[in-house]
């Protein structure tokens, strides 16, 4: 399908509902990371532990299944939400002292108003950078698709 709505050059985002309203977009993989899991204060015990029966709060539906599955590895039955189509719901609700939110580790360092309580690189976040073109012509989003970490192509 033909892009309806040629206004942009570059979408970065964790799944292909950032594209949604540009049918046709194409997909670029920029980088793999694994996930942070940020609270307001840090619970008592150690990682992964802790996380058993406190409300998890998910950012991104497109990593569900891998956190259900590592969760199961560990062993650990965490209370879930529904996982949140906007990042800072989930973050919101953290903050307020509902739970903990698992986000990439990327977005880690950028939440001041939570502490990191631990990580799992098990559960793996995909940043997709979305363009107008298998190819794209503009010199700067090429530049940036061109020097993407080489694990991640």
């Amino acid at each position: 399908p033909k892009l309806i709505n040629t206004e942009f050059d570059l979408l970065v985002g964790t799944d292909a509902s950032v594209a949604k309203p540009f049918p046709g977009a194409v997909p670029h993989l920029l980088f793999k990371c694994g996930t942070a899991f940020l609270s307001v204060a840090k619970p008592r015990g150690k990682f992964p532990r802790l996380l058993q029966g406190r409300r998890l709060f998910l950012s991104d539906p497109s990593t569900e299944w891998q956190l259900d599955k590592w969760l199961r590895s560990q062993s650990i039955e965490a209370l879930r939400a529904t996982p949140t189509a906007d990042p800072e719901i989930a973050r919101q609700l953290a903050v307020a002292g509902w739970g903990v939110v698992a986000l990439p580790y990327i977005a880690a360092g950028a939440n001041r108003d939570l502490k990191v309580i631990g990580r799992a690189n098990a559960v793996q976040w995909r940043v997709y950078a979305f363009t107008r073109d298998r190819r794209p012509r503009n010199r700067l989003v090429r530049l940036l698709l061109d020097n993407a970490p080489p694990r991640s192509r």
